[in-house]
């Protein structure tokens, strides 16, 4: 995902600081990435104790990387994987969440892409460069691939979840890390803080006002590999909001004098190559941000603009190319809400 940072934050390698009078910073590590939060008041290492237990629980149901984890025992499972729901409330969040996003973005997010994720190379298995691009293969993974063909039926507190064949398996890497920063942001917000930030791999929810007694100013990354982290095509602003971005410009590989990067198209099993850089999404939860922001670069410009326009719970904008000049679409809605 895209880097994102808080314009006027503090940069430092240390767990927690004093970013101002009022306020402090925590950070951790989570899903292969950095963690961090800024929040006015409280008592940052006993907050960061608490955050680093959320999400390792978190992180125990919904990382394909852990072998135990819930996620994982799905994948490993055969024909029936049964749960309880209250034992895996990560899990099954997701496992909703991800229904709901498969039908309003038209099957272009779909969480049982993870054969064709490991095929490629971007998933948890070794990558292996040796068959990509064999039309067959990619044919064979793409008869596994289809949320909708998940058996899924609830008895009292029990979930039983049954696949179609044996190859089915579930990766919620393209929503997880926004809906740990809704984790921990609801965390936060139980515990009375107003005004805070919090952030993970790019992916970002604000709440209140930063140091400064304004909205959050989130800067989001010109999608060029040689942009510096600090190299912005775009500044938001973000109160009460959550925002994510999806790129093919960090996460991607050279192979057999091709680059592939690590968005795949889940209706045709192919990486996808249009005249999308990234897009970026504001919702007001981050979960629904990340997974919009995916199913955009998968659509291709013209059906991303779309969406932007006549979805009503999302704005956002696109950065695209038209072959030579980089260019910016904004829906109209995220242009007013940015106006003040």
């Amino acid at each position: 995902m895209v880097s994102i940072f808080w314009i006027g934050s503090c940069s430092s390698d240390t767990q927690t600081e004093v970013v101002s009078e009022d306020y402090v910073k925590y950070s951790g590590q989570t899903m292969g990435t950095m963690y961090n939060v800024t929040l006015k008041g409280g008592d940052a290492m006993q907050l960061k104790s608490e955050t680093d237990s959320l999400l390792l629980a978190f992180n125990q149901e919904v990382s394909t990387y852990i072998s135990d984890a819930t996620i994982s025992l799905f994948n490993q499972s055969e024909e029936a994987f049964a749960l309880k729901k209250s034992s895996a409330p990560h899990f099954f969040r997701n496992l909703v969440h991800s229904y709901r996003l498969h039908y309003v973005t038209d099957g272009f997010f779909d969480p049982t892409v993870m054969p064709l994720v490991n095929y490629w190379g971007f998933g948890y298995a070794p990558r292996d460069t040796s068959q990509l691009g064999d039309a067959k293969v990619v044919d064979s993974l793409i008869q596994v691939v289809g949320l909708d063909r998940l058996g899924w039926e609830e008895r009292s507190d029990s979930l039983w979840l049954t696949k179609p064949n044996l190859g089915m398996q579930l990766d919620f890497s393209a929503s997880a890390k926004g809906d740990g920063v809704d984790l921990v942001a609801k965390f936060l917000s139980q515990k009375g803080y107003t005004d805070f930030m919090v952030e993970i791999g790019g992916e970002v929810f604000a709440k209140g006002q930063n140091p400064r007694g304004s909205d959050w100013t989130i800067g989001v990354n010109r999608p060029d590999p040689q942009s510096a982290q600090t190299d912005f095509i775009q500044t938001v602003r973000l109160s009460n909001q959550g925002l994510a971005t999806s790129g093919n410009y960090r996460n991607f590989y050279e192979a057999n004098g091709l680059t592939y990067s690590h968005t795949i198209n889940p209706k045709t099993g192919w990486i996808e190559r249009n005249e999308l850089l990234s897009a970026t999404v504001i919702a007001q939860d981050v979960l629904t941000a990340d997974a919009w922001a995916t199913a955009l670069m998968a659509m291709g410009r013209e059906a991303a603009e779309e969406a932007l326009i006549q979805q009503p719970d999302i704005t956002g904008f696109l950065v695209y190319t038209d072959g030579e000049d980089m260019k910016v679409f904004e829906a109209p809605k995220f242009s007013e809400t940015q106006i003040k």
